[in-house]
């Protein structure tokens, strides 16, 4: 594990789990930057259960296994928190970044890098190429995308600034949580979204 090479490391500074904003999904309203604790589950116990569920159980059971989660991602992130705090036996400081929806580059390493066809940008292709042609959903709903570089270079500036509050709490701070989101400083719709998209 990731965190128990990180404990025996001698020089190690700070520990940083890529989450993201979703790990919240069945609070309603603002969501702070914050570790809730409104879903009362035992994540070790869960864990473990699910490690030893053989695969035709695993997928037989998952909707259930999965509650009040909507799917296996927000679930499994929200998971990943939580044991990393709780495996933190060393007192290291973890940050936890948050992203939304991660979309191609703004500029580095170049305007609309990416290295995936996976979710996002794999929409973006086949409705480009005009395969899709209805996608079920609110068109008025946010589109909460944010470009990898922004996730890249925050990731980089909240390593350090959680090793300096580490250092100047001396050790009580040791988890610290940020989200990268944009729809509360440049909301775009989905209808935008792909009208932009479409556009081009």
């Amino acid at each position: 594990m990731l965190l128990k090479l990180a404990q025996e490391s001698p020089k190690f500074e700070s520990f940083l789990q890529v989450s993201t904003c979703f790990v919240n999904c069945e609070k309603n309203g603002f969501i702070e930057e914050q570790m809730y604790s409104n879903v009362k589950l035992n994540w070790k116990h869960k864990f473990d259960e699910i490690l030893s569920l053989n695969k035709r159980d695993l997928v037989k059971n998952s909707n259930e296994l999965i509650l009040p989660f909507p799917n296996s991602y927000s679930f499994s992130k929200r998971m990943a928190e939580h044991l990393l705090i709780e495996g933190n036996t060393s007192n290291l400081p973890i940050t936890f970044i948050r992203p939304s929806i991660i979309g191609a580059s703004f500029e580095e390493p170049c305007i609309g890098w990416t290295d995936t066809l996976g979710l996002l940008t794999g929409v973006s292709v086949l409705t480009g190429l005009g395969i899709f042609k209805d996608i079920i959903g609110n068109e008025n709903f946010i589109a909460d995308i944010i470009p990898v570089d922004f996730v890249g270079k925050q990731a980089l500036v909240q390593l350090a600034y959680a090793s300096h509050l580490y250092k100047t709490s001396q050790g009580k701070n040791n988890y610290f949580l940020a989200h990268c989101a944009s729809s509360s400083g440049n909301p775009v719709t989905w209808k935008h979204y792909f009208d932009s998209l479409l556009s081009y």
